[in-house]
């Protein structure tokens, strides 16, 4: 049964994902990444069926994730969103909060600094959202924004490629039933330049054309030190693949909002606003503003 701990709000960075991926875009990948040096692929059999491919994926849910295994190559497992540490004595009714860990202070907690140099995974998806604070009137509203990659085939309304993002898990034990519970964690980092008009933080990002990377990130077995390289906000000029983002639909701040129209482009309305003159600085913020929300 899916473990859920859905909020009908908009959630902390990161705190909302898209996972729509099918089993073959997921393995197809897995074995991109094994191709650099490891030869082995062994996907959970029931991962699929496991795992809540959706559009609108939150903390509780179950998502894909990449794990290295002791014959040098990936296991595709699924895991809850929402890190449980080995060390819980039981499952409180808030287990899920630690759905994002700051890369900044994986040595100093506990939770995270026995898993980064034995349990780094990936997490699969296909996309995240992120909740844009504006005031309307006096009110205070949140503005939803789809951030993704372009198609991996170039179609202009194909499917986004694969989104991994650096992630670390563990797995809990039930003390009287030993039953496993795999769960995970997004690392997050500072924002890039070009993000940090929506968010100050932003999930860690492997470039989906940089298999090295995927690599590295995964090779535990070579790599146990999380240099700083590895965990850098992702720039769109520094990577192959630029990030794209849009607005999308404030329905899909609810948990229970599914299928492709949370992903559906949400045309910016006429303001009246816009018929007037702005001042030089406010003119130019909304040229910023307007550039940003062109981005494709």
């Amino acid at each position: 049964k899916t473990l859920r701990s859905h909020r009908d709000a908009s959630t902390p960075m990161c705190g909302r994902a898209r996972c729509s991926l099918t089993r073959a875009e997921i393995e197809a990948y897995a074995k991109r990444v094994t191709r650099l040096g490891s030869t082995k692929v062994d996907p959970d059999i029931q991962c699929q069926s496991m795992i809540d491919c959706s559009f609108n994926v939150s903390p509780g849910q179950r998502v894909p994730i990449l794990v290295s295994d002791p014959d040098g190559g990936v296991t595709l497992r699924a895991a809850v969103w929402g890190l449980v540490p080995h060390f819980e004595k039981g499952l409180k009714h808030d287990h899920f909060k630690m759905f994002n860990a700051r890369a900044e202070e994986l040595s100093s907690k506990v939770s995270f600094n026995t898993l980064t140099s034995t349990k780094r995974c990936l997490v699969l998806t296909d996309g995240f959202y992120e909740w844009e604070s504006k005031r309307v009137c006096g009110k205070n509203e949140k503005q939803p924004w789809h951030l993704h990659f372009p198609p991996a085939d170039g179609r202009e309304n194909g499917k986004p490629a694969v989104m991994a993002m650096a992630g670390l898990y563990d797995v809990w034990r039930h003390p009287e039933t030993h039953e496993e519970l795999v769960a995970c964690t997004i690392l997050t980092t500072t924002s890039s330049e070009e993000t940090r008009w929506l968010h100050d933080r932003m999930p860690v990002l492997i470039d989906p054309t940089d298999d090295a990377a995927a690599a590295r990130w995964l090779d535990v077995a070579n790599q146990k030190t999380i240099e700083r390289d590895m965990i850098l906000p992702y720039e769109s000029s520094k990577n192959s693949t630029p990030l794209k983002w849009y607005k999308v639909t404030p329905k899909m701040s609810k948990a229970a909002f599914q299928g492709e129209a949370c992903v559906a482009r949400l045309k910016t309305p006429v303001t009246l606003a816009k018929f007037f003159s702005p001042s030089p600085a406010s003119k130019k913020r909304m040229v910023v503003k307007e550039e940003m929300e062109e981005n494709r």
